[in-house]
């Protein structure tokens, strides 16, 4: 039997962007979040002041209809202290996330500070979901 696994980025997007939509924190108003940067109207590429980017890392097939996917959050505030508070919020939310849609268990490492030379405030963290795929 052939099986097709979701697209758990797109499905990790969505629902970060719509749980924080939900919360009070001042760091978590707000904020850009996608698979990839913000785009300006010619095409170039801008950092908003808050961002959470995910991207697929690949994963693996668990054998009968699950697969194991692999998540990078890159998360950007304006300060040290919003991006260690955004990126443990997300870390949260994705940990969470079981029970949605195709989603039967995540985990989500606490964020390292990755912040570069350019001085802008940036968290890194990865998470793991087990999904639940249909047949073709």
């Amino acid at each position: 039997m052939s099986i097709v696994l979701p697209d758990v980025v797109a499905l990790t997007v969505a629902h970060v962007r719509a749980s924080l939509a939900t919360r009070a924190e001042p760091f978590a108003s707000n904020v850009w979040v996608s698979n990839a940067t913000p785009a300006d109207p010619d095409g170039s590429t801008r950092r908003d002041p808050r961002m959470v980017i995910v991207r697929g890392d690949g994963g693996s097939r668990i054998g009968d209809v699950r697969g194991l996917a692999r998540l990078g959050l890159n998360v950007w505030a304006e300060t040290d202290a919003d991006a260690t508070d955004l990126a443990n919020l997300v870390s949260a939310i994705v940990s969470g996330m079981a029970g949605i849609g195709p989603v039967r268990r995540a985990t989500a490492t606490l964020p390292a500070d990755v912040t570069g030379e350019d001085g802008h405030a940036r968290r890194y963290l990865t998470a793991e979901l087990v999904i639940r795929g249909h047949s073709l």
